[in-house]
Order: C-alpha cells, then structure tokens, then sequence
C-alpha cells in the first residue's frame, strides 16, 4: 500500500491509501504512533477529513498525550460547520484541561466558548459552576448556577442545584436570606 501512494496521482487516492495503512498499523500491528503518522498526513492533504481527525483523536486519547489531543480537537472544531459537534469538542477540550492537565484556566475557555454557541448548553453551564467554585470565583458559580437552574428539567437535578446554590451563598458569598430562598427553593421542588 505504501509503495501504491507513491505512484497514485489524486489527493482522494492518497487519502484512501493513507487510511487503509494507517487502520493496518492501529488495528493489526498495535502501533498507534506509525497510524498517527499516517493519519496527520491525511489531515496536511485535507483539513477537514472526518475519519482522520476521529481517529487521531482516538489515538491521542488512548495514549495520553494530551497537549497533541487538544490541538486535534482545537483543528476539529475549526473544520467542523456542525454547531452541536463544535459543542460536542470543545467539552472534550474543556474536560481534557479540567481533569487531565488540571488547567481550570484553559478549562473555562474552552466551556465560555460553547456558551458563545449555545448559551444554554447545560454541560458548559454545570462544568463553569463547577470551575469558578474550584477557583474560589463564587460569584461567577452563582451565576452559572442561575443560568443553568432555568435549563434542567429534572426534579432531582432542580433540588440538587438549588441546595449547592445555597450553600454558596451561605458558606461562601455571607447571604443568608437568598441561601434561605434556594433551600424553600429546592424544598418546594
């Protein structure tokens, strides 16, 4: 198959080439690094290709190598038009920073950026409250916790947001009576 990327002529003939090998080494020899290889050699032919990206992602994933996983997710969402897979990749991106680099910095960012998509995408929305409290950003939690309280549905999930936001303002922000309401709050739920 190599040889046959040699002498083929079109960029869609590489390309299938090039996925064909580098399925070969992932799948049959288990050597993820030659696949990613030969999948960023498709992805320097065509930007955009789907599967490449996928698979790099797949295989940046699996081996921990996470700086290479954020710039191929980063290079997905850039290539993707589909708004809830730019959501679907910047949450990764964001979990990537939150939980594998542990940087809440980068986290947010990439949690603000699929706010700026969708301002009520519910996964954002919990993940910032999440962050800010880490941070000690309390008053940003608040707020994320407010607009995520208009989105959910589910009693428990109500119940369980509206007692976390009036520990916050209890423990953390010193306002008794609005903590007061959350609980009634959550109570009356």
């Amino acid at each position: 198959l190599e040889g046959q990327y040699d002498v083929v002529t079109t960029e869609k003939e590489r390309i299938t080439i090039l996925l064909r090998v580098a399925a070969m080494w992932e799948e049959e020899f288990v050597k993820p690094d030659k696949a990613a290889e030969r999948l960023e050699k498709v992805v320097e032919i065509d930007p955009t290709n789907e599967q490449a990206l996928s698979s790099l992602e797949r295989i940046y994933k699996n081996a921990q190598r996470w700086d290479q996983l954020i710039y191929t997710l980063e290079r997905h969402v850039s290539a993707t038009s589909d708004r809830g897979e730019k959501q679907r990749l910047l949450a990764e991106i964001g979990d990537t920073y939150h939980v594998e680099i542990k940087d809440l910095d980068k986290a947010v960012d990439a949690y603000l950026n699929i706010t700026s998509i969708n301002a009520d995408n519910v996964v954002a929305l919990d993940a910032l409250a999440r962050i800010y409290d880490k941070r000690g950003d309390h008053s940003q939690s608040l707020d994320a916790m407010h607009s995520l309280a208009r989105q959910i549905q589910d009693p428990q999930q109500v119940v369980d947001l509206r007692f976390r936001m009036g520990k916050l303002l209890d423990e953390k922000l010193g306002d008794r009576a609005s903590a007061v309401d959350q609980y009634q709050s959550a109570l009356d739920v």
